[in-house]
């Protein structure tokens, strides 16, 4: 008997202190889903003028064990406006009750339920959706402030004044994600679709990606801007058409296409490595030959960058830059001799491949050297090659004119001699070298001296060329 009694009055205590838990947790997120919406506002200001975006009317009804929450979503463009009432179930911690029916004990601060209510304004949506909800999110939020659930949107359409935007349907789950997006999340978007009008010449312009899976997995690094970690992404096919008056169709488009984004830090340096390849390339339906490309951004001094970020994140989109502060951090940046390559830069096709590679190396950050003449002190490496097939490049250029309505003989005629005019004057410069069957050109940093196609330039060339390219960043 005493046994029972023990084992109820146990029983009673965990049930008072698991409502009383709800309860305390259920107030505490009512005292601060204010501020955080507000955060969240905060991060929409600034982004384009004339127009606003943000969260509203934010209402709860508080119980012991859930709350009853509803808000909008509010956004005002110069040419339209709209606005989106969501409603939410707020299930309270440590143990929230959708989660003990799912057998999930693991403690948190509380879990939502949110989707889309249906009115008049949401009405097409839901007719689009064909029942289902258009949004619709479950979602846990740990002590630690990290978000793990799923998010699903239904196919739905947008009309703007200048874009249509049509997606198919939309499925993220994500697992131990901050607000920032570091954690782990997996995307999967069965399609996407942007159509441009402009009524100069009826012109439209077409962007459609199907059936994309995108995944990500970063960690907090020692810099608040720069994620450490690896993102992805696989797109079967990415399709870019252009049409006008007058103007036969013509398009690109990718197939099996990949991303590959790497953050690595060493040292006080962060390396960035990103790879693309689309095994397919098209135009205007004919396979063109495969495409990959290679860039990687190494040895770049971490705090610097990190600042770099701060400032244009916390920078309006239709402001301007600081330009003070923005020079004197690539100054820094360059200093600390960062490395740009670029390699591979290749389509392969069956009439030859068309490639290129960069190579550059700071040996130090120094602009005022260009003052003294030490224009090729200022690299440690400085290396490019392109190397052009003239049948790749005679195959591509046709395509291009039979959309502007030549048959395939006008076509071919008119590639080959585009491309003769394109490089005339070049070539008898000495800037490409031609051969019988490709267009070269070599630039390496050797030696102390820079060589075009073997032959050194003069140093007040060199010098030219540096100070252009430096004006044009801003200096």
């Amino acid at each position: 008997m005493k046994k029972s009694l023990v084992a109820l009055g146990v029983i009673v205590a965990l049930g008072a202190v698991w409502t009383g838990s709800a309860w305390y947790t259920g107030k505490s997120v009512e005292e601060s889903a204010q501020q955080r919406l507000d955060l969240i506002n905060a991060k929409f200001v600034g982004a384009k003028p004339g127009s606003e975006v943000k969260f509203d009317n934010l209402k709860i009804e508080r119980g012991i064990f859930s709350s009853n929450v509803t808000y909008d979503f509010v956004a005002a463009f110069p040419d339209m406006s709209f606005k989106i009432p969501f409603e939410s179930t707020v299930y309270h911690g440590p143990f929230p009750l959708d989660r003990i029916t799912h057998f999930d004990l693991v403690p948190i601060l509380f879990s939502t339920h949110d989707r889309i209510v249906k009115n008049e304004d949401t009405q097409a949506w839901f007719d689009y959706a064909q029942g289902q909800n258009p949004f619709e999110s479950k979602i846990k939020v740990g002590f630690d402030s990290t978000f793990t659930g799923e998010a699903k949107m239904a196919p739905a359409k947008l009309a703007f004044s200048d874009v249509d935007i049509v997606w198919k349907g939309v499925d993220v789950k994500f697992n131990k994600l901050t607000a920032e997006g570091v954690g782990q999340s997996d995307a999967n978007i069965d399609g996407l679709k942007f159509l441009f009008e402009s009524d100069d010449n009826n012109a439209k312009t077409l962007v459609e990606l199907n059936n994309i899976k995108a995944k990500s997995d970063l960690k907090h690094s020692e810099w608040e801007h720069i994620p450490l970690g690896k993102q992805t992404m696989e797109v079967d096919s990415f399709r870019l058409s252009l049409s006008e008056q007058d103007m036969r169709e013509f398009n690109v488009e990718y197939r099996n296409m990949s991303l590959d984004i790497n953050t690595q830090k060493n040292d006080a340096f962060v390396d960035y490595n990103v790879f693309t390849k689309a095994p397919e390339m098209l135009v205007n339906g004919k396979s063109v030959g495969e495409f990959q490309a290679g860039v990687k951004l190494a040895h770049v001094e971490g705090n610097t960058m990190n600042t770099l970020f701060d400032i244009v994140e916390k920078t309006a989109e239709h402001e301007a830059l600081p330009d003070d502060q923005i020079q004197a951090l690539a100054k820094t940046i360059l200093k600390n001799q960062p490395l740009l390559q670029i390699e591979p830069f290749k389509l392969t096709t069956d009439g030859g491949d068309l490639k290129a590679n960069l190579v550059v190396e700071m040996a130090n950050g120094d602009v005022d050297m260009l003052e003294q003449g030490k224009v090729l002190s200022l690299f440690k490496q400085l290396a490019v090659n392109v190397d052009l097939s003239k049948d790749a490049m005679i195959k591509l250029l046709a395509m291009t004119e039979e959309a502007q309505g030549k048959n395939k003989e006008e076509a071919m005629l008119s590639a080959t001699q585009i491309m003769e005019e394109t490089f005339a004057e070049t070539i008898n410069q000495g800037v490409f070298v031609e051969n019988e069957k490709t267009i070269n050109l070599g630039l390496l940093l050797e030696n102390d001296a820079l060589k075009l196609n073997g032959q050194p330039i003069p140093e007040e060339q060199i010098l030219m060329m540096v100070v252009l390219f430096f004006l044009g960043m801003g200096y």
